[in-house]
């Protein structure tokens, strides 16, 4: 979800809130679609885009702001309607969500990595590389039907797989998530009882140590992303968590 839409929603968002509230965001240094919804697309149709809601998989509330087991009952569902409909674009879909992504990955029987370093896979790939636009389609269409024949020999079937999953993957996340959201409610307060227990300290190694470190608070998965650490030399720098303040309700 992180492409020009997120950008503009985000922007969008915040501008509204700002000026709704009387909230100053000077000196903003992150990415808005950082925050954008975290979504997987393309589930079935010849267009995986975000702008069709019923190809895709919320991760979070969606815009129609699911609860938890709304949003675990209408992801299911979509899924299986997605495999009654267009079986062979949902059976990519899924390839792809058990290569890339982790909670899915784990749970796989094919060690993708030691496929990518393949004879047949590398071969492929470079190919890939020099196609024009139109063969590249075909290449891909290769690539995807030697890691699925590859899947089906080790008795994997990707579907069912992450059909299965699904539910214990959107709990997961909405435990992180909340998780993330409660550290960034909290990261003001140890931000001022750090500045309070640093007085001795110059403002610049205070201001970098603070903002930008681990602290012993955060939840143990996260890591402030590379985008959103703000530049000690900005004037008025805003940092990640306070834009996540500032729009907690959306999130």
């Amino acid at each position: 979800g992180q492409d020009q839409d997120g950008h503009m929603k985000m922007t969008v968002e915040l501008v509204e809130e700002s000026l709704k509230n009387g909230i100053a965001l000077p000196g903003v240094r992150t990415v808005p679609s950082g925050f954008y919804i975290p979504h997987i697309r393309g589930i079935k149709g010849a267009k995986a885009s975000s702008s069709r809601p019923q190809d895709t998989l919320y991760l979070g509330a969606g815009p129609v702001q699911e609860d938890l087991d709304s949003r675990i009952n209408s992801t299911l569902k979509k899924f299986d309607d997605a495999n009654k409909e267009d079986k062979e674009i949902l059976e990519k879909c899924a390839l792809d969500m058990v290569r890339y992504i982790d909670v899915f990955n784990k749970e796989s029987k094919v060690d993708f990595g030691y496929l990518s370093k393949t004879e047949m896979h590398k071969v492929l790939v470079k190919s890939l590389d020099v196609a024009g636009s139109e063969e590249k389609k075909v290449i891909q269409e290769n690539i995807d039907n030697y890691l699925i024949k590859k899947c089906k020999d080790a008795q994997q079937d990707n579907i069912n797989l992450v059909r299965d999953l699904l539910p214990h993957a959107l709990k997961e996340h909405q435990i992180k998530r909340q998780a993330v959201l409660d550290y960034a409610k909290l990261k003001p307060a140890i931000v001022r009882v750090q500045a309070q227990e640093s007085l001795g300290q110059g403002w610049g190694q205070f201001y970098e140590s603070s903002s930008n470190s681990e602290d012993s608070n955060s939840p143990s998965f996260w890591k402030v992303p590379k985008n959103a650490i703000v530049d000690k030399n900005k004037r008025n720098p805003t940092e990640w968590y306070t834009l996540v303040n500032k729009v907690a309700n959306k999130l």
